[in-house]
């Protein structure tokens, strides 16, 4: 990504786009990206869900360690997080002891 020359000089959100561009389009074209899960099956959505679990606790985690940091803190905002709403989907998906299951779905990418 080219450096943050332009940020001064126009709103964040539009410098943020202008200086992604390249790496939105090419994760908008790249084949997994095509994938509709209303049509998935049910197993297969409920282990993109338990992956998606482990990515956003590790992010949310992240970001939460960011929330008292002058720049960055205005963007950590409680309502777009989604550990709460995963863990609600997985427990309705899996039952008791999602949690375990969950982790068992799990891919490499998502393990630590």
């Amino acid at each position: 990504m080219p450096g943050l020359a332009g940020f001064a000089a126009q709103p964040l959100s539009a410098a943020l786009r202008e200086q992604t561009r390249v790496a939105h389009d090419r994760a908008e074209t790249a084949p997994s990206s095509g994938t509709d899960v209303r049509h998935l099956p049910l197993s297969a959505y409920t282990a993109l869900a338990a992956r998606n679990y482990a990515v956003y606790r590790q992010s949310e985690a992240a970001a939460g360690r960011w929330r008292s940091h002058p720049p960055a803190g205005p963007f950590v905002l409680g309502e777009l997080s989604r550990v709460p709403h995963v863990e609600a989907d997985l427990a309705q998906l899996l039952g008791g002891d999602w949690a375990a299951r969950a982790s068992r779905l799990r891919v490499p990418a998502t393990v630590r």
